[in-house]
């Protein structure tokens, strides 16, 4: 298949496609100058086809991709590098914003969040979509006019993710608005007719016929695999489908697209309505779901294939699969420049091309191999269906690495099994789903349609569930060769697409040598360090400590803190850094009412295993760990308590002991945590350690000389007097939380001092 002559256009939208990646990690002063280059080039061919030098033909093909090359780089420069920047002037500073809600985010403990568009500020007029978060219990709804004296915020560490500023800026969306003050906000019109506000409400309305109508969980599914609305489907089935590899499931795509058009294509055929007619209703009926379902880019991708299909049927020609695809990937770029740091499109986009790139050739082989079997075709029929399910998951996860790669950073190794599996459930949820809309009222029919996606929501999240709880089922591809094999893949495919030939197996071979080599590398590395288990020290700020253990595959979060959701949001990096897909065990050495808001958003977005609590010294105490105990049991969280100074052995060969005590003149008391492996020992010290006495300062003292790393923490009481270490440590380094006290033991011979910020921190102290 030579795609340069036989598919100028589908050549010309993929280097589209990769002129944009090239230029969203390109310097500012790059584009330019590439797209000068571009146009010269342009020009020298147009000359050359002047004096006729060339084919007319192939200027058009050189003309388009260039030109193509050039608008990529331009949408770039003009998306990230002007746009984004001008978003700065209204950071870290206080607004008067004028604007409408166009849904509602999030609703939750006295927290509120909500999708707007903004009309103004200061007075002046401006157009932007923003989030606007209200630190109270606000009453704004969908189509609310408002005016809110805010503040501009940044999409940083501290207000979320690193995947979700990556989501925020691939949606146009650069800032979000804090209101702190419920009474600077003011609803000025109840009701603003907007489209999105239109569509917005119609979907919600929609959703609420499945809450009616069906169990909590089932309308949730309903409304999330039909409509896109997610706002109520619980975040632990999101990770569980994650974990099992079928979150594609939940993300409206083709499947959505072919199983909605296909059902009203057959409609229409009854109809007896014209060929091009049933186009024409169809691309409306594409058109208007992909906007009742907020245009996500998976779907609309999958619609704009869609229309050029129904496009050729209108113009009497046959439309091409491929050079669609890359026609559909390269608009969705062009009308939203973001989609390049969006996963879910560059998931969608490479699933899909694997289809169409492997799958017609096995296709055929499996046709021509059964005509040797016609006589036993019945019988075959449930075979070939389960092979041709399998090799649809593998040849849609083969491109689907190149992304992992580079954004998930992780994959399930049930991925193409659960695909498999959940085929045909998924297919049923959504067929099932959109008959019943029309028939909720009609007691037989909406009793049998109801009983019909219970059973298969069971089935999906029971699944899901059982999946997730396995241990290690999610393998991390967060290696320093993950970029190498990303490229390495990336070549092989194009390779694939070039040379492809009727036989599937020389086209597939390069690809499948690279993904062994992958496999084999990342086999190689995880077995050289399984037995070395990691302690990182993670400082997010003031009184929020966190020790990190790891052993490349598990994680233990020690919080010593105060249970603030920055400082969780801070030690992830660090577990990310060290490629655990799943938390062993989260060990508080105090709990407090502010746990329970953190570890609600880790046990709903991440697999924990473990929570380990300390005994209640008091009623109070008790009081603060019981909500947090019925919150993990809620979450299949083992809870373990244990006692003061009890070692603790987590990881084989590690223990950790955990110590507090209490001081007259604070309610927060010292913490000393000594984590020992089988050559090194590390302690935590709190600031004011010095000031405990008698049996207690013994015991300090003892652990002092023993450990050979030592940590002077930011949590715990301030200190009123200098440091004093034991003059016979020889500790290998110490880590102070205070600037003042570094300088003396600088100076110190044998001793290696840092100073650990109060920002992140993530500083690896021991490595066995």
């Amino acid at each position: 298949m030579n795609i340069f002559s036989k598919r100028p256009l589908f050549t010309a939208c993929m280097l589209f496609l990769l002129f944009s990646v090239v230029g969203y990690f390109s310097p500012v002063m790059l584009k330019p100058i590439l797209c000068i280059i571009c146009g010269v080039v342009i020009i020298a061919f147009l000359i050359c086809l002047k004096i006729r030098l060339i084919k007319s033909y192939t200027a058009l093909c050189v003309t388009l991709s260039l030109g193509m090359i050039i608008a990529a780089l331009l949408s770039s420069y003009f998306y990230f590098d002007v746009t984004e920047k001008s978003f700065q002037k209204y950071y870290d500073k206080e607004h008067t914003v004028e604007g409408f809600v166009v849904s509602e985010r999030y609703h939750d403990g006295g927290f509120s969040g909500y999708d707007i568009i903004v009309t103004g500020i200061n007075g002046e007029s401006h157009r932007h979509k923003a989030i606007l978060s209200c630190q109270y219990d606000s009453v704004l709804e969908s189509g609310n006019e408002f005016c809110a004296r805010v503040k501009g915020e940044a999409f940083t560490d501290t207000i979320g993710s690193y995947d979700q500023r990556l989501a925020m800026h691939s949606d146009r969306i650069f800032i979000q608005y804090l209101s702190d003050d419920e009474n600077t906000l003011f609803i000025t019109q109840k009701n603003v007719l907007h489209p999105k506000v239109l569509f917005a409400r119609m979907n919600a309305k929609l959703s609420m016929i499945f809450r009616i109508h069906l169990s909590k969980e089932a309308a949730a599914m309903s409304s999330a695999i039909l409509l896109g609305n997610k706002d109520h489907l619980d975040s632990t089935v999101q990770r569980d489908f994650a974990r099992a590899g079928v979150s594609h499931v939940l993300a409206l795509s083709g499947m959505h697209m072919s199983i909605i058009m296909g059902l009203l294509m057959i409609l229409l055929k009854k109809l007896r309505i014209t060929p091009k007619l049933i186009a024409l209703i169809l691309m409306a009926c594409a058109l208007f779901y992909l906007f009742l379902t907020g245009a996500p880019i998976s779907a609309a991708r999958s619609v704009i294939m869609l229309l050029t299909v129904y496009l050729a049927i209108l113009s009497d020609r046959r439309a091409d699969s491929l050079t669609s695809l890359s026609l559909a990937g390269m608009l969705l770029m062009l009308l939203f420049p973001g989609a390049v740091i969006d996963a879910g499109f560059w998931m969608s986009f490479a699933a899909t091309l694997g289809l169409l790139v492997y799958l017609p050739a096995f296709n055929q082989f499996i046709n021509t191999l059964l005509l040797s079997f016609t006589k036993y075709k019945l019988l075959l029929k449930p075979i070939v269906y389960l092979v041709g399910a399998l090799a649809t998951g593998i040849f849609a996860m083969v491109p689907l690495l190149i992304v992992l790669c580079i954004f998930i950073k992780e994959i399930s190794v049930f991925s193409i099994l659960s695909s498999a599996v959940l085929a045909i459930p998924a297919a049923g949820m959504i067929l099932f789903s959109l008959l019943f809309l029309p028939f909720a009222e009609i007691p037989v029919l909406s009793d049998g349609l109801r009983n019909i996606l219970e059973s298969v929501n069971h089935f999906m999240t029971g699944y899901c569930s059982a999946v997730s709880d396995m241990e290690h089922v999610v393998v991390s591809l967060n290696y320093p060769f993950a970029t190498v094999a990303a490229i390495i893949l990336c070549i092989t495919l194009i390779y694939s697409l070039i040379c492809k030939s009727r036989n599937l197996f020389r086209s597939l071979i390069p690809f499948a040598l690279a993904v062994i080599l992958f496999i084999s590398a990342a086999t190689i590395y995880d077995a050289a360090e399984t037995e070395n288990v990691k302690v990182s020290y993670v400082n997010a700020s003031s009184q929020s400590d966190m020790m990190v253990l790891t052993n490349n595959k598990e994680g233990i979060i020690c919080d010593i803190g105060n249970g603030s959701k920055s400082s969780y949001m801070t030690t992830f990096r660090s577990l990310s850094d060290a490629r655990v897909t799943e938390i062993k065990a989260i060990l508080l050495s105090q709990c407090t009412y502010a746990h329970l808001a953190s570890l609600y958003d880790i046990f709903t977005n991440e697999k924990v295993r473990e929570l380990w609590v300390p005994y209640p010294q008091d009623q109070d105490e008790y009081y603060k760990t019981l909500p947090l105990v019925e919150l993990a049991e809620r979450y299949g969280v083992e809870v373990y308590v244990y006692e003061e100074g009890e070692s603790l052995s987590l990881f084989h060969y590690t223990g950790i002991e955990l110590y507090r005590y209490h001081l007259k003149r604070s309610t927060v008391p010292i913490f000393l945590v000594s984590i020992e492996t089988r050559k090194q020992r590390l302690l935590y010290c709190s600031p004011a350690f010095n000031e405990v006495m008698g049996e207690d300062a013994a015991q300090i003292e003892g652990l002092l000389k023993k450990s050979e790393y030592v940590i002077f923490g930011s949590r715990g009481p301030k200190i009123k007097q200098s440091y004093t270490i034991p003059e016979e440590n020889d500790a290998d380094l110490i880590i102070f939380c205070d600037e003042t006290r570094v300088a003396y033991y600088e100076n110190k011979e044998g001793m290696n001092v840092t100073y650990a910020m109060l920002a992140y921190v993530g500083v690896i102290i021991m490595k066995e």
